[in-house]
């Protein structure tokens, strides 16, 4: 038997860029209403009486001024963060490509079991961006070293060509160190504005509550306020 109760239709994910833009509008809106607020002594003598006074008022505008600043600061990291991103994901796959082809050629040359085992040309190269670094830093030291340096400079791996090698992987290393502190520096911002945001918004909830309450026989005054 078919079951009659209605499957809910789920509500709509809302997309980070559409989260940050609602923050945005809510920042500005709060800015907005509280500069109308100040700038009307009716309004600022109606809402006096419930507490709501010029010094009341400055803790609004500075909670609100606080989110815009925290908001603009997290703007500014993650933009930081992506920028960095590139160049780090640029890094390595300029890394990557020179170790993919050493090591298959680096095999050719050196096929015995205890070749590749000092060269750490065993097993596939590895996702992980530390393991990464690590495994290339340890072929190409190798390489640099004989019994196997003349073999690789008479094949197309000359030192001048491995020690480059070796600092596309330490420009991979630094870059990804860098990309990390991007990622801690925007992970902190975003908390921070939340906290901003959340902060103002309680404030700004109550204050229209309470707006809306005192001023309920003034429409005129809380469509000023756009409430």
């Amino acid at each position: 038997m078919t079951d009659p109760t209605p499957t809910p239709t789920p509500k709509p994910v809302k997309e980070r860029a559409e989260q940050d833009q609602a923050m945005l509008d809510r920042i500005v809106g709060a800015g907005q209403t509280l500069a109308t607020a100040q700038a009307d002594t009716e309004i600022m003598a109606l809402l006096a009486p419930r507490g709501f006074n010029a010094a009341k008022f400055a803790e609004g505008v500075a909670l609100q001024q606080a989110a815009q600043a925290a908001f603009s600061v997290r703007q500014t990291a993650m933009k930081a963060q992506s920028q960095i991103s590139a160049v780090r994901n640029g890094a390595e796959s300029a890394a990557r490509e020179m170790v993919g082809e050493f090591r298959v050629n680096a095999r050719r040359l050196f096929p015995a079991a205890a070749d590749r085992t000092a060269l750490n040309l065993n097993g596939s190269i590895p996702k992980d961006a530390q393991r990464f670094i690590g495994a290339a830093q340890l072929s190409y030291t190798a390489a640099l070293k004989e019994p196997y340096a003349a073999t690789f400079a008479a094949n197309g791996y000359p030192a001048a060509y491995l020690t480059s090698a070796l600092a596309a992987v330490d420009a991979f290393k630094q870059a990804d160190e860098v990309q990390n502190a991007a990622i801690g520096a925007a992970t902190k911002s975003t908390a921070d504005r939340d906290a901003a945001f959340a902060t103002l918004d309680k404030w700004q909830k109550i204050f229209e509550r309470l707006a809306q309450t005192t001023l309920k026989s003034r429409p005129d005054l809380l469509k000023k306020l756009n409430l």
